[in-house]
Order: structure tokens, then C-alpha cells, then sequence
């Protein structure tokens, strides 16, 4: 009777330890990400291509949130409303400086390299006697949001030629209305994307300046995390940059074009020809190893000082944990290829 009674405790214990570990078994982590344009910002389109993820579903999933500029993500980002915030180098420094966060530059979005693929030329029309950056002294000028990457880069610009925030009027709108609203002459310049650039009729615009001559090379957007969702996550987040590198591999590979494009539609719904740039060198740089150029994120913040957006600089350094994708990326090709 002992014997089989004894027999029974140990089967009882069994399968209180299978449910126990059933209940506890983790929900998967979600990552609340923010963007602003895509597929410029791309992230959320990434996942959908659901064949070449590993971990999604598993270990995390993704929410995107969509804002009007990257600076608006740094009071969710304060408020733990979000978790992965796309930000300019001026964002960085407003976010540890202005809202005291414990802030991480962990991935490259996308950057200049200063020689080849897209960079935002900052337009206005033929007719408008606008010939020279002076002129546009009393001028209307869109913004998609104050301190952006377009934004400083634009107020770098000016301030190279002696104009201050009082010289000009600011207008602040969201890429996609920019278009309208220069040939409407609502504004009398803007700063265009690729994807918007062929609601213009060029034959009424022309460029006055770019952004990379404005700043030159720089990491123009990059992932920002906060160190302590880092901490708490840690396991679910390199699954997450694992597929993240995988995915947009997948995705500028040029063999993988045309379905590439598909993804971007489904998940956009604009048409083939408002996106076909996607992926090709009339698109922005992207590291494929999702690496930021931290040099890049430190002549941004000294550019952006330079021309009075900020008033002091950061420590760079102490604010960038690459740990993330190094793990990640030695998962996919090995230790002999992990980042430098």
C-alpha cells in the first residue's frame, strides 16, 4: 500500500510540474515601435514576410505606431507608451537631456553614407524668385516636426547662410501634404521624400539644397531603446534584431524585388510606381547588418549645436549598446563575422 501509494504522489507531483510549467510558459513580449513614413522607416514592413522569421510569435510581436515626426516619440517613449523609438541625433540628445531618459541608440533605420542613394532635396518652386538660401529670409517653410532630421538639417542649412528660427516661418505638416501645398503655394518650400516625389510636376520645382549638403554624412535615423527594457528583455529582444537583420536582408536583396514590393503595397496600399523606388539606390542607405554610424550620431549632435537646436552636447558613447544586434548577427553568420 505504501508502494503504491507513494507511487501516486510522485505521478500527482509530475503533472502539477507540467502544469505549472504550462501556465507560467511566457506570452510573447510585444514590442510597441513607432515610425513616421514608410517604407522609409520600413520596420513594420519587415514582418510581414512571415517565411524568413525565426521568432515571431514566439518569443515577441511587434506593434507599429505611426507619428506625424520622430520627436513626438520621445514623450511616449518617456511615458512607456512606446518601446522602440525612431529618432534623429537632436531626438537622442532631447531624450536623455529634456526627458531624462536612459536612453540607447541600438540599430540603424537608415543613414548617409555621403556618396550614394537618396537624400532629401529641399524644394521650391521655379516662379517663386527664390534663387538663393537668403531669400527664403520671411519665408514659409514646412516642417514635418521641430528637431527632426529634416528640420535641423534644414536649420543647419540656413544658419550657415545667416538665418535664425525668427527669419522664417515654420509650417508644420506631414510629408505626404507637402507636395499640395507648394504647388499650392501654401508654403514656399519643403523637403520631399522619395516616395512623394512624383506628385510633383518637376518642370515647376527645383532644389535649392539637399540634406547632405546641409549635414553631410550622418546616421540621419536610428532604433532608440530605453536601458532598462533592455535589461528586462534582454532574450526576447536579440530574437527580435535576429529576425530584424534577416528580414531586411531578405529585403534589399535585389533578387527578391519584385516581392519585396508586394509587402510594401499590401501593407501601404499605394501603387507599384508610388513605390518601386523601394530597395534600390533611389532609396535610403540602410546598414544590412542594421549597424548605425555612431561618428554620424556624434557630427549630427555637433552640427545640431553649431546651428542653435541644441544648446549642449551628449556623451555619445554612453548612450549606444550594440550588444543587440552583434548577439543577433553572430547567430546568423557565425563568430567570425560579428560586427567590429
Amino acid at each position: 500500500m505504501r508502494k503504491i501509494t507513494t507511487g501516486w504522489i510522485a505521478l500527482a507531483a509530475l503533472i502539477a510540474a507540467a502544469a505549472g510549467a504550462t501556465s507560467g510558459h511566457a506570452e510573447p513580449l510585444t514590442i510597441r515601435m513607432g515610425y513616421v513614413q514608410l517604407p522609409g522607416h520600413l520596420a513594420p514592413i519587415l514582418f510581414q514576410n512571415k517565411a524568413v522569421l525565426k521568432h515571431y510569435g514566439k518569443s515577441y510581436t511587434v506593434d507599429a505606431i505611426r507619428f506625424r515626426g520622430t520627436t513626438p516619440q520621445i514623450q511616449a517613449l518617456s511615458a512607456g507608451e512606446l518601446d522602440l523609438a525612431t529618432l534623429a541625433p537632436s531626438g537622442l540628445a532631447f531624450a536623455v537631456q529634456n526627458a531624462n531618459i536612459d536612453a540607447r541608440v541600438v540599430a540603424d533605420t537608415f543613414h548617409d553614407n555621403g556618396k550614394t542613394h537618396w537624400t532629401s532635396p529641399f524644394l521650391v518652386l521655379k516662379d517663386s524668385g527664390i534663387n538663393t538660401i537668403e531669400d527664403l529670409k520671411g519665408k514659409r517653410l514646412a516642417s514635418n516636426a521641430i528637431g527632426s532630421a529634416s528640420d535641423a538639417a534644414m536649420r543647419a542649412m540656413l544658419k550657415k547662410h545667416g538665418l535664425g528660427d525668427n527669419d522664417f516661418n515654420t509650417i508644420e505638416t506631414a510629408f505626404g501634404n507637402m507636395p499640395a501645398m507648394l504647388l499650392q503655394r501654401k508654403v514656399d518650400m519643403i523637403v520631399c521624400l522619395p516616395q512623394f516625389i512624383k506628385k510633383l510636376d518637376m518642370s515647376k520645382v527645383k532644389t535649392l539644397f539637399t540634406i547632405r549638403d546641409a549635414v553631410g554624412p550622418q546616421q540621419t535615423i536610428m532604433w532608440v531603446m530605453r536601458a532598462d527594457f533592455i535589461a528586462k528583455n534582454r532574450a526576447a529582444l536579440v530574437d527580435y534584431w535576429e529576425d530584424h537583420i534577416r528580414a531586411l536582408r531578405w529585403f534589399l536583396d535585389p533578387k527578391n524585388h519584385d516581392e519585396a514590393l508586394k509587402y510594401v503595397m499590401d501593407y501601404t496600399k499605394q501603387p507599384r510606381d508610388a513605390v518601386d523606388y523601394a530597395f534600390t539606390e533611389n532609396d535610403y542607405y540602410r546598414s544590412p547588418d542594421a549597424r548605425p554610424d555612431v561618428e554620424g550620431i556624434k557630427r549630427g549632435i555637433q552640427q545640431n549645436i553649431e546651428s542653435g537646436i541644441l544648446k549642449a552636447g551628449i556623451d555619445v558613447d554612453k548612450y549606444v549598446d550594440l550588444s543587440l544586434i552583434e548577439e543577433a548577427k553572430t547567430r546568423i553568420d557565425g563568430k567570425a563575422s560579428a560586427l567590429q
